[in-house]
């Protein structure tokens, strides 16, 4: 009987934890062909998991949740930690680690705490990209706590928050243990005049910021434009400008940055021509 005919729910409650190996066909079965080194949770997102790590977070629907995670995180500890009574390769508290270097997470109903996500840092100190839908029920405190674990990640996608106050501790935080990270997505928040700058200061070695559905003003954007030095790259999708009580639709568009002797231009993916800061920016709000 082929693993395909098995419900979803069933083979990762049930098929998953007879062994190692079967654990592995599973979750490679669920996850898709993203890369031995990528964990990708789309499993989550069908029906019948939904039911049970839906919106509304029981004690239950939170149990279950940690059973699978802890199921995917022992089937893909690295290979050299199999035996148990040499702990050479494992954390400095004598954690399993893995090697994966990708992990992303579906948007939807899906709510994980401060518990889980440390619980997942713990064991993934290797991981390089991060898509993280954010739920009500991840705070500042945990996301900050598992940053420390991740300090080799180069590419990020987080939001929506919920706190503006929380969106700054938080990157507070990946500036602070995040000296390699080059791409950030911002999804679904709201990017003041106040908070722009203080972001930008943090985001010393952004080249790629990606907005998405955010609310963001005209200051907002030209901070990001001239404190984030190294920035190569802005992209905008489905986003409002966010001035005074007005708000409208910016065109989807990419920014890029253009240095002509010693002089910084912008440009728009939809015109090859070159502006300055204050052009490209009321061309964008016009």
């Amino acid at each position: 009987m082929g693993i395909s005919l098995f419900k979803p729910l069933f083979l990762i409650s049930t098929v998953s934890l007879v062994c190692r190996s079967s654990g592995r066909v599973c979750f490679d079965h669920l996850s898709g062909e993203d890369g031995d080194n990528t964990l990708h949770f789309t499993i989550l997102n069908c029906d019948c998991c939904r039911r049970l790590v839906g919106s509304k977070v029981t004690h239950f629907k939170k149990a279950f949740l940690m059973k699978f995670l802890r199921g995917v995180m022992d089937v893909y500890r690295r290979d050299d930690d199999d035996d148990d009574d040499d702990d050479d390769d494992d954390d400095e508290d004598g954690i399993r680690v893995t090697s994966i270097t990708r992990m992303v997470f579906p948007s939807g109903p899906l709510q994980l705490t401060d518990h889980h996500l440390l619980y997942l840092a713990e064991r993934s100190p290797e991981l390089r990209e991060l898509s993280l839908p954010f739920g009500r029920n991840i705070k500042h405190e945990g996301l900050s706590r598992a940053i420390r674990y991740w300090n080799r990640m180069e590419e990020m996608s987080i939001g929506p928050v919920i706190c503006n106050n929380d969106i700054f501790r938080i990157i507070e935080a990946i500036g602070i243990n995040c000296k390699k990270l080059e791409a950030l997505e911002f999804l679904g928040l709201v990017l003041t005049q106040q908070l722009s700058p203080e972001i930008a200061k943090s985001l010393k070695g952004l080249k790629l910021l990606r907005l998405e559905m955010v609310h963001i003003s005209k200051v907002s954007l030209k901070n990001f434009l001239s404190k984030c030095k190294k920035l190569q790259k802005v992209e905008i999708w489905h986003c409002l400008t966010l001035e005074g009580m007005e708000s409208n639709f910016l065109a989807s568009c990419e920014i890029k940055k253009t240095e002509m002797n010693g002089v910084t231009k912008w440009s728009l993916s939809r015109d090859a021509e070159l502006y300055d800061m204050k052009n490209i920016l009321n061309l964008l709000w016009q």
